[in-house]
């Protein structure tokens, strides 16, 4: 019964997604875009500084991810070759595709703090020792219209930041029926080579 209540919630979702999908392939929107770089304490979660830009754009999608064959081929974490690593994070075409599905199991969720919404979390079918990506896409428990997603990695380039690196999309339906994507941010450690001097 679970398998099908899945199977069921999945299909709606899915049908959003499209949705979504087409109005970036299809329409062009205005959009007000932020972009902005943070770097935040990782004890307190206090914001220590900020980069931030804006403008106001015609355009299909503000970002789009890289296809869904060079993020499960290649990873969702790359090495830039000069120390830093480039996260990436997924959208709507690659939920949707059928390479994440035949490569990704699921599952349905719950949280006593989102009692009106249901999850459908994912993770790798098999460790394949590319670094992919594991998460839920909450969606409307009435609807099954798509709220966010939620992402992890599944894979870190250091083991004291195992786990820290996460992102987030927020779906949002227009009034004409189209549905974008209203914000997304990817959280990435950085490690520094500094080594604490050892007391003689």
């Amino acid at each position: 019964s679970e398998g099908l209540r899945l199977a069921q919630l999945w299909e709606e979702a899915r049908k959003v997604l499209r949705v979504q999908d087409w109005t970036v392939r299809q329409g062009r929107y205005e959009y007000l875009v932020s972009n902005y770089t943070r770097r935040i304490d990782p004890g307190t979660d206090v914001v220590v500084s900020e980069a931030r830009e804006t403008d106001r754009r015609m355009a299909r999608i503000p970002i789009r991810s890289r296809t869904v064959e060079d993020l499960v081929g290649n990873g969702f974490i790359r090495d830039m070759g000069d120390g830093s690593y480039e996260y990436n994070g997924p959208d709507a075409s690659v939920l949707l595709s059928d390479l994440f599905l035949d490569t990704h199991c699921f599952r349905l969720r719950e949280r006593d703090d989102f009692p009106n919404s249901v999850g459908l979390s994912f993770e790798p079918v098999e460790a394949t020792g590319i670094p992919g990506i594991h998460g839920t896409l909450w969606l409307d428990a009435a609807s099954a219209a798509p709220q966010f997603l939620e992402f992890g990695y599944t894979w870190s380039p250091f083991p004291e930041a195992e786990g820290v690196a996460r992102g987030r999309v927020e779906f949002e339906g227009l009034p004409n029926g189209a549905w974008i994507v209203r914000s997304w941010w990817i959280r990435m450690p950085t490690v520094s080579p500094y080594r604490a001097p050892v007391d003689p």
